[in-house]
């Protein structure tokens, strides 16, 4: 496996399982740590379940939309970026992501 193979396999595997990187987000658990390769992704999921009704009732939740990479949050408006910027940003976050 070469390194862009492996920052494909990064990239792919948090497209797919978005709840599992919120998830390694909010404990700070590094992707396929020990701890991470332990979990299950059903206490995941009850997990961001109670945390999704607790905000929906105290009115804080920021609604996720599924397929769009909305969990990446970037630090910009997209659709005010030139593709070539849009690039420039993406590697650059490649570059420290796990860091």
């Amino acid at each position: 496996m070469n390194r862009k193979d492996l920052k494909d396999f990064v990239l792919d595997w948090n497209v797919k399982f978005p709840i599992d990187h919120w998830w390694r987000e909010k404990h700070k658990v590094a992707f396929l740590s020990t701890f991470h390769k332990e979990s299950n992704f059903l206490h995941q999921l009850m997990e961001w379940e109670e945390e999704n009704l607790f905000d929906d009732l105290r009115g804080t939740r920021d609604e996720y939309k599924p397929n769009t990479g909305n969990f990446l949050k970037p630090q910009f408006n997209i659709e005010e970026v030139s593709p070539e910027d849009f690039i420039d940003y993406a590697k650059e976050e490649l570059k420290n992501f796990g860091k």
